[in-house]
Parts: C-alpha cells; structure tokens; sequence
C-alpha cells in the first residue's frame, strides 16, 4: 500500500500505487465526446473518399503517405529487428500486468469506469492515426485503372491459356536451384539475407511504374513467427512504424514473394489482389533467380487455382504439367500448411475477412484471389500499353482545386492535433470538416460519363470506366441494369461485365440479371449467370431462374448457374434437387456437387445426396 497522505489529499493513492490501467484512464470528463465526435468524422472521412478515388490517390496515396507513412519506414528499416512487433509486445505484457492488479484491487468500479472512459478516446486516437498513416490507401483509384490494364471476365480458354503459361515460366526458373536434403529449393545465402534482397525487385518494376518508387525497404523477420503460423498469417505490415514483417517458418520456396507482398502494402498499396499481382511483378522482374521463381510459383498456383474451381480436369491436366522439383515445393508449402491448420487459424480467418470487409473489400479474403484477373488483363495488354500510369489531368469540375487544398489542410491540421494535446479543439474543428472539405463531385454526378465511356469503342477508355464504376459502386446499378435491357448486345454485354465486378455492391441489378438468363445470346446469359454468382447470399431472389438455367443449351451457362447456386448457399435449399439431377451430367457434375455442400453446409469428403 502508498502512503496516506493528510488533509484534501487524504486517502488518495501516491503516485507509486498507480498501475497501468490507473495511468490509462486519467482523462478528462469530456474525453468520450471528443473521441466520438473523431470517430464519427474518421468514418465520414472514409465513406466520403470511398467515393472519390482519385481525390484519394493524388491527396493521400501520392501526397501525404509518402511524407508520413513513408518516412515512417525510412527509419525503421534502420533497425534489426521489427519495432512495430516489440511495442505489441510490450503493451500485450503491460496490459497483463495492469489487469491483473485490477484483479486484485479492493475497489474495482471506480477503475472500470474510468477505463470505460478513456477507451473511446484512445481507440479513436489509433483509428484516425491509422487512416492518417496507412489505411486511407484502400480508397485509392485501382491500380489497374492508373496501369491502363483491363480488367474483365474472362473465358476458361483465356485461364487455361495463362495457367500453362505460368506452369511452364515457374518449371524454367526452378531448373538449376539449389536444394536441401529433401530437394526443396532454398535460398543459397539463407532467409535474412534473401530479406535484405528483396528490395532490388522493385527497383526495377519502379522503372515500369514509378508509383512503386520508394525509400529503400528490409522486410523485418517476426520474432513470434510461430505465432503467426498457427494464425495461418504468411506476413504483416505494421503501419504505425512503416514496417513489412515475414513469417520466418515459411518454407524457403515461398519466402521471396512473402516479402515482396509485404513492401508492396509499405509502398501504399492495401488491397490484397494488387498486392500479390505487384508482389509477383517485383519477383518476376528480380534480378536472382530464386525470387524470379518465387513469383512464379505464386501466380502459377493462383492461376491453377482458379482453372481448377471452374474445370477440374483442366486444372489436374496443369498440375501434371508441373517439373519434379516445382511438386516438391508445392508439397512443402501444403506439409507447412497442413502442419499449422487448427481453430486458430480458422478465427484468424474469420478476424481477416471482417477487416478486409471494413476497409470496402466486398469479397473479403477472397480478394486474394483476385491476383488473376490482373494477370489475365496484362498478359492480354499490348506490349505499348504496359507503361507508366498516366499523370492525372484536372478535372472539369469547378471548385475541385480548391477542395484539394482545403482537404490538404484539414488533414495536416488533424495530424498535428494528434501530436499535441493542447491543439485537441484543432483537431476535433479538423475531423468535423473533413467530410465537406475532402467531398468530391456526388456519385451519381460521375454516372453518366461514366456509362458514356463504357460504351466506348477504345477498349482502353472502356475498360478504365469499367473499373471506375465498379469502385463507384451502387449509384451505377440503376444505369447499367437499363443497358441489360437493349437491344444491343454489345452495350448488353458491357452491362453483365460491369456488374460482375460489382460483387454484393450490385444486388439491387439481381431482377434483372435474372432475366437476363434468358437472353438469346450465350456469352449474355453467361455473363449474367457470372455476376449473380459473385453477389452471394443477396442473389437468393434469382434461385427460380437458376435452377432453370441449369438446363440451358450451353454449358457454361449450367456451370456458372450451379456455382451460383452455391454462392447463396443455405438460401437455395430448394435447388438441391435440381442440382442433384445436373449432377448426373460429366460437364457440370464438380460444379453441381460443390454446389449441393455449399448449400448443405457438407464439409470436404462428405457424400452428396442422390436423390
């Protein structure tokens, strides 16, 4: 026990007797309101600039981040080991410390109350530091819309095509690497060396995009690597000190494009399929040759993958194409897998896709996946057309610079307001007008050009307002579920295009895709079959036409109906017999039957019904 103290002091602890939670919760009464009103104004930050991606990528992603986040990590690289790990640790063992004197403590109301006080304030203090520092970028302009490559669906025949093309690039670049006693590849100079490399990739994918310029990066390697193994996490980037983090039990076959992965969020890019296709750019480009099979190996598994969910015999006929050594690695990367799968990486899982979510990535931790249609949509570039991205332009909307300018200020105000207590009435006057001074034009404004270029013969001008309204989201459905119903099949499959890319976003376009099953042209209903099945659960209206899609003429149309029919799941118990009869057909019959578990909810190795 402190000492008791006499007089107006009497019976306060001394300043001995104050714990963690103690020091934790001295705030001021009207702290709760400032951090709600910050809360508030975060969010409205990231709503208002969700709509406005190249306000975000001029502002922020190649303004501010660069001299905050940026810097961040020009420091940190200078040490051995990850600082952003070490702070973990010691806050995780100081807040055991604190709760368990709380534990302890004699009068516990008085501390919870006051803790309940201060946790507002803190968790909106680390938010806004996280937008201010990182988080922001997952509002940026796509990067395939500032790399003029474009993304669309694409034909099994067009997967195929590029799967063999990544099998036989990854059987080339493993041929003459060495290997350990089991003949997996390794890294000839060992892990934290082949760390310290990974930088000389992007020097050179800087040449071809000078957005991937930057300060010079180390991966740093996770102390508790093991940790993160069981929560089935390969890597981390930590934005409040800038740093790329590895798990270091990871097979040697996979390291490289690890860490290539990670620098790729350092340098400002958050979403996980730019990540991954970037990350393989910088390995493929690499100057060592087992980076350049490191990349290879990545995208050739998530093109295989990806054959393998649409046409299973396909994806088999790649698999056997694969070189003896590139099998070996791959059975090291599933042993590794399989050696840490558990209940702890399946909640990881789940935290991940919630956060993916949050920060607009509808398909959660299926966007990783998404890797594909980026290397699909270079591999169809002209060679012209893999170039720097384009400078951006002014836009004719009057006031636009002068909203610049002001969202400028507001933001470097806030950040200013974090670092001093005394400016905190700054920073709240900041974050409450954040939202009308970093606005851009209103969403459904940016509509009709939008669908005007869409309509564009140049295929460039084209696919970037694709791109645009996919990110633009909900405002465009109405517009593009008219186009559905022209009598052109040109602007009709413009539409089914567009809103596949929609994902969940699109759902209020679910009546009319539905009845865009019995379009008279195949690549329509197939497309429209396509994007129900990327809406998920909110497509469960569409179940009746589905399940008379599965009889359709053409085949693709019956598969992607059943893959359809499995995106809703649960909801779609009533196709099951449907399903089960398409089952009976060789074409369908994987679909079909991943179907039926989805909807049954039938764990991997469980017989379908069959009848």
């Amino acid at each position: 026990m402190g000492s008791i103290e006499v007089g107006s002091e009497a019976l306060r602890p001394t300043r001995t007797e104050l714990d963690g939670l103690e020091i934790l919760s001295r705030v001021r009464p009207g702290a709760p309101i400032v951090g709600l009103l910050l809360v508030v104004g975060g969010l409205g930050l990231q709503w208002v600039l969700a709509r406005s991606p190249e306000l975000v990528e001029r502002v922020f992603a190649r303004g501010l981040y660069p001299l905050l986040g940026g810097r961040l990590g020009c420091l940190t690289r200078l040490l051995p080991i990850s600082l952003g790990e070490c702070i973990v640790l010691v806050l995780a063992g100081w807040l055991a410390v604190a709760f368990w004197r709380l534990a302890r403590a004699r009068e516990r109301r008085p501390r919870l109350r006051r803790l309940r006080r201060a946790a507002l304030p803190v968790a909106a203090a680390l938010y806004l530091a996280f937008l201010l520092l990182w988080g922001l970028n997952y509002q940026r302009q796509p990067f395939a819309v500032s790399a003029r490559l474009d993304v669309r669906p694409s034909r099994i025949d067009e997967l195929a095509a590029l799967g063999a093309i990544l099998v036989d690039e990854a059987n080339q670049a493993r041929e003459g690497l060495p290997e350990d006693g089991a003949g997996i590849m390794r890294l000839a100079d060992g892990r934290l060396h082949a760390l310290a490399r990974t930088e000389a990739g992007f020097r050179e994918a800087a040449s071809l995009y000078p957005v991937l310029a930057g300060c010079p990066a180390r991966p740093k390697p996770l102390l508790t690597s093991i940790v993160f193994s069981w929560l089935g996490v390969t890597g981390i980037y930590f934005p409040f000190t800038g740093e790329p983090n590895v798990n270091m039990t990871l097979p040697d076959p996979e390291l490289p494009f690890a860490a290539a992965h990670e620098i790729v969020h350092q340098r400002g890019f958050a979403r996980e399929d730019e990540a991954n296709y970037l990350g393989y750019l910088a390995c493929r480009l690499h100057p060592d040759p087992d980076f350049r099979y490191s990349g290879h190996l990545a995208a050739s598994v998530y093109a295989v993958n990806a054959l393998t969910a649409l046409d299973r015999a396909a994806g088999e006929r790649l698999e056997a194409r694969r070189s003896s050594g590139v099998r070996r690695d791959l059975a090291a990367l599933l042993a590794w897998a399989e050696r840490y799968r558990g209940p702890a990486e399946r909640i990881s899982q789940r935290v991940n896709d919630a956060y993916l979510r949050s920060q607009g990535e509808a398909q959660g931790v299926r966007s990783y996946g998404r890797v594909v249609d980026l290397l699909l949509a270079e591999r169809r570039a002209r060679p012209s057309s893999v170039c720097p991205p384009r400078p951006w332009t002014p836009s004719s909307a009057q006031g636009e610079v002068g909203h610049d300018l002001v969202c400028r200020v507001s933001v470097t105000l806030l950040a200013v307001s974090m670092l001093a207590r005394r400016l905190i009435l700054v920073g709240v006057v900041a974050v409450l007008g954040l939202p009308l001074a970093c606005r851009g034009r209103p969403p459904e404004a940016e509509v009709p050009g939008l669908i005007a270029d869409l309509q564009n013969p140049d295929p460039a001008v084209s696919g970037k307002a694709n791109l645009a309204l996919i990110r633009l989201g909900e405002p465009a459905v109405p517009q593009l579920a008219e186009m559905l119903k022209s009598g052109d099949v040109r602007l009709r499959t413009l539409a089914v295009t567009a809103l596949w890319g929609f994902g969940e976003k699109g759902r209020a376009a679910v009546p009319t895709l539905a009845a865009t099953l019995g379009d008279p042209v195949d690549s329509v209903r197939v497309g429209a079959a396509m994007a129900l099945e990327n809406m998920g659960p909110h497509a469960k209206d569409a179940v009746p036409d589905l399940v008379r899609s599965l009889k359709d003429r053409d085949g693709k149309v019956r598969q992607w109906s059943a893959k359809a029919l499995g995106s809703i799941g649960p909801a779609a118990e009533k196709a099951v017999p449907a399903l089960v009869q398409a089952a009976k057909s060789e074409g369908i019959r994987p679909a079909a039957e991943e179907a039926i578990r989805k909807i049954r909810v039938l764990r991997e190795g469980q017989p379908v019904p069959e009848q």
